[in-house]
């Protein structure tokens, strides 16, 4: 009675968990992005930040809690690009151009909220915690000598863990059968010198594929 009641137990319990691992998926994305950053000016620079176009492509995993709430982690590549001119307010020959490329891995886990809008479109609400590894790139300066504008470019000499950020995402997107459109924002809750630095704030727009 005891080993029967035990496999009644076990196979109740595999069903329970395929069923629950149908219910989930897997996709992919891609789309572009625009990068700037928040930097302020200080007592020797008046800083203006650029808005950069750049671009991503990842994963994600869908997981189903119930008919309205999803866990989505998502497995990001992007590169993005944090431009800012740093103006002396004197000279034009003291102003400087500096442009931070980075191509970068992002993890953010994101809270998923479906909202049906009819038998074939539905809305999602996306928001979470994200943490990004920037894993290599250049710094870029430009700058004028001699009245003729010239440039500099040098790799990343940083430590390890000063290649990490961490912030909130969130966003929309709106799905039809396995196709999703989504828009995002994601913002940086720490200043950083990737980011002049400041607060690192990029919007993306891109589509996806659920198998």
């Amino acid at each position: 009675m005891r080993t029967k009641l035990i496999l009644m137990s076990f196979l109740a319990f595999c069903l329970m968990t395929t069923v629950a691992v149908a219910q989930n998926c897997w996709g992919i994305m891609a789309g572009v992005n625009l990068s700037t950053s928040t930097a302020h000016s200080s007592s020797l620079w008046s800083v203006d930040s650029k808005w950069k176009v750049g671009g991503y492509m990842g994963g994600l995993y869908d997981i189903q809690l119930n008919s309205s709430w999803y866990i989505q982690p998502q497995l990001i590549f992007s590169y993005e690009v944090d431009r800012a001119k740093y103006l002396s307010g004197k000279k034009v020959s003291d102003d400087l151009d500096v442009s931070t490329s980075m191509y970068s891995l992002t993890l953010p886990v994101l809270a998923s909220f479906k909202v049906s809008l009819n038998d074939v479109w539905a809305l999602r609400i996306n928001a979470g915690p994200y943490v990004q590894c920037a894993m290599f790139g250049r710094d870029r300066t430009l700058f004028t000598a001699d009245s003729k504008e010239q440039s500099y470019s040098s790799s990343w000499d940083r430590s390890f863990l000063k290649h990490f950020i961490f912030g909130l995402k969130g966003g929309m997107s709106l799905e039809r059968n396995h196709w999703m459109f989504s828009l995002d924002c994601k913002y940086s809750l720490m200043k950083h010198s990737l980011n002049h630095d400041g607060h690192g704030l990029t919007l993306s727009t891109g589509i996806g594929y659920k198998f």
